[in-house]
């Protein structure tokens, strides 16, 4: 597992929610495990191919509320070349005042889950007693903490292999304390804001806020 330590974006936001855009762009060469040989091979024609396709792109297609704190972001994913849809499963954690003392910031959590085959990830890596080195379902978590009427260069997006957490309760149990992340629930954190995930700056429509 391993974050993306480059990642760009804007957010259209407009006055309903669901008629916003995201658009993000991650450098594929910014890939981070910490562990130089795994990233190089990464980063090789096997998997990312960096040298041929430099960055990963998002582009949303729809966004809908389900709850209070809950959102799907469907769009296309373009991955070594390769664009397929996927839907995000995102969730609002709420706001918090910026204890350096920039205004409120916000934050959101997100998930989803591609078959790196779709995206022409084919390499295999046979052990000698059988089986394969490499899963083919990869998970991508996405968390964002952030000041909307600031730019930034955006949150981290990391990978995972499909399965459990580190703390053993799956892909969606993880503990999500507020405490931990210094924003708390109320009201005023659920009057119907959108997600925001994998974010640069924040624009609303026709208007440049950042």
């Amino acid at each position: 597992r391993g974050p993306f330590e480059k990642v760009e974006g804007t957010l259209e936001l407009a006055d309903d929610p669901t008629q916003s855009s995201i658009n993000v762009t991650i450098d594929a060469g910014s890939i981070q495990t910490n562990q130089p040989d795994r990233d190089g091979h990464l980063k090789s024609a096997d998997f990312l191919d960096v040298e041929n396709h430099p960055v990963l792109e998002f582009r949303s297609t729809r966004i809908a509320k389900e709850s209070d704190d809950d959102w799907i972001v469907e769009g296309e994913l373009t991955v070594h070349g390769v664009t397929r849809p996927v839907t995000l499963d995102v969730e609002y954690l709420g706001t918090a005042q910026d204890p350096m003392g920039a205004g409120q910031r916000i934050a959101f959590e997100a998930e989803t889950q591609i078959v790196r085959h779709d995206f022409g990830l084919t390499w295999e890596g046979p052990k000698d007693a059988g089986g394969i080195l490499v899963g083919r379902k990869v998970d991508i978590d996405i968390d964002v903490e952030r000041n909307p009427t600031q730019e930034s260069k955006g949150p981290k997006a990391a990978r995972r292999p499909r399965g459990r957490r580190e703390d053993g309760r799956g892909s969606r149990g993880k503990d999500r304390s507020m405490q931990k992340r210094g924003v708390r629930r109320g009201k005023e954190a659920h009057d119907g804001a959108p997600p925001r995930r994998a974010l640069g700056h924040v624009r609303r429509a026709g208007r440049d806020s950042a």
